[in-house]
């Protein structure tokens, strides 16, 4: 990476000079529009790069979250222990410098609380061994910072046999607009988070209605386009509760019922009206079989129960003083 020509002529004078430094400090500070964003840049004695290999995108990492909170985190593993490192962050506000923090170690961490927006945040890290000095700083831009919200106004129902889920826009400092934004959606039942690309709402095919779910959405910028690429926080948890269980008619249910319901009411109507047709018109009484016969031949009737029987024969018993007496004569 190119030498900024201030330091070319800066270093070439003080060769010229005699004199003999082992370090010298060099900074960019907030506002500082010659510092390209993003890029680690080098300014050593030699121009030789050997002396620390940085990669930014694992090395370094600064991120804003939305709670206003500033994390970052370096690690310069690549460098020798005997390596004396000085490492600054500056918070910056435009061209202001918010905050500044400066650490002796070579893998830290730093935190802050920060009430003002952020527009970009420098690292420095200044590096001496034996008789090399090297300072490289980390210019990143507040679109490069934030990790997005959750999403909100996450939404659960069904529809027919299948889950339909959908969400909002997370609030942005910055543009990020659906189609830049890719999301990952937790469902209680299943292992693996579904993916869901620049669209607000997903679809799980023939779920089982008699069971609740609850669904967790987290989102971030999309790889392919300039922005945080960390992913925010999951949503809170949204139930669906269950649906009540209903019977689909089929086919052959629909016929059966169609059928089946006016011949049962037809039945009913039988039973009724036979019912009624008894108390409406009774039956005319008719005379046993044994006195049909006479009836029909004009005979006079007698009933067995008034027919003359044979004379029975009746015992009179007469008694007198002396002795007793017993005659019989038929009357």
């Amino acid at each position: 990476m190119m030498v900024p020509p201030f330091f070319q002529v800066a270093w070439f004078s003080l060769l010229m000079s005699g004199c003999t430094y082992t370090r010298l400090e060099a900074t960019v500070a907030c506002g500082d529009d010659e510092a390209n964003l993003q890029q680690l840049s080098l300014l050593n004695t030699s121009g030789n790069t050997s002396l620390l290999h940085i990669d930014p995108k694992s090395d370094v990492i600064c991120l804003l979250y939305p709670t206003h909170e500033v994390n970052c985190s370096w690690s310069l593993e690549s460098l020798e222990m005997k390596a004396n490192v000085t490492t600054t962050i500056s918070i910056c506000n435009g061209d202001k410098t918010m905050q500044t923090q400066e650490s002796k170690i070579s893998t830290g961490s730093h935190s802050s609380l920060i009430e003002k927006t952020i527009t970009e945040l420098i690292l420095h890290f200044n590096i001496s061994l034996h008789d090399q000095w090297a300072v490289y700083y980390y210019k990143i831009d507040n679109e490069s910072l934030e990790v997005l919200p959750p999403p909100p106004d996450v939404k659960g129902s069904f529809k027919d046999n299948d889950l339909f889920i959908t969400w909002g826009l997370p609030f942005c400092q910055i543009d990020c607009s659906n189609g830049i934004l890719e999301y990952e959606l937790h469902i209680s039942d299943q292992e693996k988070p579904k993916y869901v690309m620049a669209l607000q709402s997903y679809t799980e095919p023939n779920v089982d209605l008699t069971q609740s779910y609850t669904v967790t959405i987290r989102t971030r910028v999309s790889e392919y386009y300039a922005g945080s690429h960390h992913w925010s926080d999951w949503s809170h948890p949204v139930t669906i509760e269950a649906k009540q269980l209903t019977y689909q008619l089929t086919a052959e249910m629909i016929i059966a019922i169609s059928v089946g319901i006016p011949m049962i009411l037809l039945a009913l109507l039988l039973v009724v009206c036979q019912r009624l047709s008894k108390r409406l018109f009774p039956p005319i009484p008719s005379p046993p079989p044994r006195y049909l016969h006479v009836l029909q031949n004009g005979d006079h009737f007698v009933s067995p129960d008034l027919a003359v029987k044979p004379d029975e024969e009746i015992t009179l018993v007469f008694y007198s003083e002396n002795e007793k007496t017993h005659k019989s004569r038929p009357i």
